[in-house]
């Protein structure tokens, strides 16, 4: 309904393929070590530090691992953190990026946040799923970063201070991540999706009052749900005239498929956006929808 049958159809074909694995290198790796890491996993470098490969090995095997020299994380969401970095530094251009007062909700595996260290700015990580806290904080120590991480529910917490950038990476249907976890299928219901979407119009709502005048929020969902990410931010902002849409725009990507870039400013990626190769198992992403919206009063 959303999609039409030709796209849905293209995506499935795509998705029904073996999943790929896609690898982020830190900013501390070397090149020689990078290009070494490349070879050893028979690896293809997607984009900028994103290595893509079809390993099937044990993960702490392969090289670099205890180095710390990357992470596990699909492009479709590495490249969020990158358009709300550029946003940053174009919307607080006359401030040091390290004084910034970051927030991650819902921040656990931990992709996001460790974007963040390694992009040298500071931030506070919220999840209210212990277990998923101590595996995020497992994979943060390998990469010798030093968060603040704590456990409550996104929905509530309640803080002193005002953060001057918010990134959600809300609960949602994860209906974007079939291909690697084709059980959605079986285990998503209509009324998981309605109660889904109350906990991120809560979670949403919640946020925004935590966040600073001129202030940037990011929503993200895996999702292909549009009652899940364009309607809840359309919604909302006719809900909230604090608030504007900020446009994501090729410049903030650089990746050249008009389709991901929405009329109303959104950035909507299918499975199959995304063209690498011509192997088809080394292309498409997660599916993500995402926005950025701009707090212009108080």
């Amino acid at each position: 309904n959303y999609y039409g049958k030709d796209s849905v159809n293209n995506f499935v074909n795509l998705i029904m393929t073996e999943p790929y694995l896609d690898i982020i290198c830190s900013k501390k790796i070397k090149i020689e070590e990078k290009k070494n890491l490349i070879t050893s996993i028979n690896g293809k470098e997607i984009y900028p530090n994103v290595i893509r490969s079809l390993y099937k090995g044990k993960i702490s095997s392969i090289q670099g691992y205890t180095n710390g020299y990357w992470w596990i994380q699909d492009i479709g969401s590495f490249i969020q953190f990158i358009i709300l970095q550029k946003k940053i530094f174009k919307n607080f251009e006359n401030r040091n990026v390290k004084d910034l007062k970051l927030l991650d909700l819902c921040a656990a595996p931990g992709g996001k946040t460790i974007q963040i260290l390694d992009n040298g700015m500071n931030v506070f990580s919220v999840d209210r799923s212990l277990s998923r806290i101590n595996i995020m904080t497992k994979n943060i120590k390998r990469l010798r970063l030093n968060p603040t991480i704590i456990c409550q529910d996104a929905s509530t917490i309640s803080t002193r201070t005002k953060f001057d950038v918010i990134l959600i990476d809300a609960p949602c249907s994860s209906t974007g991540t079939i291909r690697k976890n084709p059980d959605i299928l079986l285990r998503t219901h209509q009324n998981d999706i309605n109660n889904i979407i109350e906990t991120q119009k809560k979670i949403l709502s919640n946020a925004s009052n935590l966040l600073n005048k001129n202030g940037l929020l990011m929503y993200v969902v895996c999702s292909l749900e549009k009652n899940e990410g364009e309607k809840i931010i359309i919604d909302f902002c006719k809900n909230n005239k604090k608030f504007k849409i900020d446009p994501i725009c090729y410049s903030e990507v650089n990746i050249e498929n008009s389709s991901i870039y929405t009329a109303d400013g959104f950035l909507r990626l299918l499975p199959n956006s995304f063209v690498f190769s011509k192997n088809k198992r080394f292309n498409g992403s997660d599916g993500f929808f995402s926005a950025i919206i701009k707090k212009t009063e108080n």
